[in-house]
């Protein structure tokens, strides 16, 4: 398999629940896009869910370089539709770090995961990427509730529902915390307990000493 020198790989990753294109019209209204962004987060969310590609890939189906294509995912991101995410991965004693893009159809506008949003991949990166239909560089489609990426997508919108209660360092560190899980588990924190009310978790957050966390960053 190809991958960099680094034994950093990148994926991409987009929340959709359907089998046709129909798209928000959240990006459609949004003046602050581009017609270039507009143009590649169609396209991925046109695609159909079998298909596994890598940024090198969607240069096959579009006129732009991958210094284009890693160009306007930045804007995206700046904007809310993508968020970036780093994925770490031990096989046969060599830890491979994971750059992973997930696409949302409504903006992410607060960062909680302390990863810089902005810029996000360092130079020369995206050089070696892996071709496409490599097997751990793909774009994953799959239904937001069947994923433990993206059930901490949706978790992570919930918990921004509080963000005119809370600071977001506090925010920050209740996500994280309740978040966690092993490379192998199937669930995380917060979906191990009987119940689970985000807003009296929250209340009672800052009562108690914050736990010592072992950040799953996103």
């Amino acid at each position: 398999m190809k991958n960099n020198s680094n034994n950093t790989l990148v994926k991409i990753k987009v929340d959709k629940n359907r089998n046709f294109t129909v798209i928000n019209n959240t990006i459609v209204n949004d003046k602050r896009v581009s017609c270039k962004a507009r143009g590649l987060f169609f396209t991925i969310m046109s695609l159909p869910d079998n298909w596994d590609f890598t940024i090198s890939g969607i240069t096959k189906i579009l006129p732009e370089s991958k210094k284009t294509i890693y160009r306007i995912i930045n804007e995206l991101i700046e904007l809310g539709y993508c968020m970036r995410e780093n994925e770490y991965n031990r096989f046969d004693n060599v830890t491979k770090r994971s750059i992973i893009y997930t696409f949302s159809e409504t903006p992410m506008n607060v960062d909680l995961s302390g990863e810089p949003q902005k810029g996000e991949h360092q130079k020369g990166e995206h050089q070696n990427d892996p071709q496409l239909n490599t097997n751990n560089n793909k774009i994953h489609k799959k239904n937001i509730y069947t994923q433990i990426d993206s059930r901490k997508a949706e978790f992570k919108k919930r918990v921004l529902e509080y963000s005119s209660k809370h600071d977001n360092e506090t925010l920050k560190n209740f996500f994280e915390y309740w978040t966690e899980h092993n490379e192998n588990d199937s669930k995380m924190r917060f979906e191990k307990e009987k119940t689970f009310g985000i807003g009296n978790r929250l209340s009672r957050w800052k009562t108690f000493p914050t736990p010592q966390i072992k950040s799953d960053r996103l």
